[in-house]
């Protein structure tokens, strides 16, 4: 037990020094996720969790959900520091795009890498190549509303449509947004609610959260941030560019978004960043499994210009536009090289040999860790 509780110091003591790099071997599952709970203590820069697939960070995300405070997506933004970053559920390549939920805790993610000191940002090894929009365009279509802020109620409705949010008679789901004479209703990122601002001219006199299901109030806020509720911003220099690339479907003349838009990013933009622009350089970015890492990276990679490829072959056959897709991930040299440059702490679910990395520091532990710890 106290070898336990000792490598648990001698780990916390290792992070806080910054070594370079530590291994950490000899636990999984929710071991894993009670013991980062207890390192977090520890780690006050934003840190990136990478697994290798979507499920496993799905339930790391879920078991982490336990051991943290104030972690449920109920959380209101000040309380809130984990998050999820999930990858594409379907490929946009198929002309579909993914599901409202799925986007917004893309956004989310991103907004607490750029904003939040202490985030806990968990992905997986696809969605860390995957290219985004810039962080600069990302951060400049933010906007934040307080009561009693004097605001151009019209200019406010014409930056949700460049964000990406779909103009309803009704909120429903996330991205919405309507307009009831005095009353706008949206359903941005980062809330578990609806909103509803209430203008008296163009004065905000209140902002409430509400249930899009039976529309009842439930909370009062004093300021609102609206996030982008897409990675597509359509300003109009994006919209002209994508126009003057050519090949998009004829849907976006009429300045509206499309089914698939997510496929067409390097029309949008003139460069493309990915997460780690988003994470600090004090940052952390801890990888599970991470002997088999630079395999997996080559195998999402061939699998992905695979599919890619057969996407191209039948829009061919069929006529239909296809868009650029040659960066829409990193390679796996700057996958490499990029990590590097972090504080890294790798995790391994064998335990560790004689013949193990000797070079900065490996702690070892048992399976059995956190039955015996957690509940001391």
């Amino acid at each position: 037990m106290s070898d336990k509780r000792d490598n648990l110091v001698i780990l916390k003591k290792g992070i806080k020094d910054k070594i370079r790099p530590i291994q950490v071997t000899g636990i999984t599952g929710s071991a894993l996720a009670y013991l980062l709970s207890q390192l977090l203590t520890e780690i006050d820069h934003p840190c990136l969790m990478v697994f290798p697939n979507s499920e496993e960070a799905g339930k790391f995300y879920k078991d982490l959900q336990f051991f943290l405070p104030n972690q449920n997506n109920g959380s209101l933004p000040d309380l809130r520091r984990l998050f999820l970053f999930p990858s594409y559920d379907v490929s946009p390549l198929t002309g579909l795009s993914p599901p409202k939920e799925l986007v917004s805790q893309r956004i989310e993610a991103l907004y607490a890498l750029s904003t939040v000191r202490d985030a806990v940002v968990v992905t997986s090894l696809e969605a860390l190549m995957s290219r985004l929009l810039p962080k600069k365009i990302f951060v400049n279509s933010v906007d934040y509303i307080a009561i009693n802020e004097e605001i151009d109620r019209d200019n406010l409705i014409k930056k949700l449509i460049t964000f990406g949010y779909l103009r309803t008679s009704l909120v429903e789901e996330r991205g919405d947004f309507a307009v009831r004479g005095g009353v706008i209703d949206l359903y941005p990122p980062l809330y578990d609610s609806a909103v509803r601002i209430e203008f008296w001219g163009n004065t905000v006199e209140s902002i409430r959260l509400f249930n899009p299901v039976n529309q009842r109030s439930k909370s009062d806020l004093k300021e609102l941030i609206i996030l982008p509720a897409n990675e597509i911003i359509l300003r109009p220099s994006n919209i002209k560019r994508a126009r003057s690339m050519g090949r998009l479907p004829s849907t976006l003349e009429s300045g509206l978004n499309f089914s698939g838009i997510e496929a067409w990013l390097q029309h949008f933009y003139s460069s493309l960043d990915s997460i780690f622009n988003y994470l600090p350089k004090e940052g952390h970015i801890c990888l599970t499994q991470s002997d088999t890492f630079i395999d997996r990276a080559r195998s999402i990679a061939e699998r992905l210009n695979k599919e890619t490829e057969r996407f191209k072959d039948e829009c061919l056959k069929k006529g239909t536009p296809f868009p650029q897709t040659d960066n829409n991930f990193l390679d796996i040299q700057e996958l490499q090289d990029t990590i590097a440059e972090y504080h890294n702490i790798s995790f391994f679910d064998f335990t560790a040999s004689a013949s193990f990395k000797k070079e900065g520091l490996t702690v070892d532990f048992k399976e059995t860790l956190v039955t015996d710890m957690e509940y001391e």
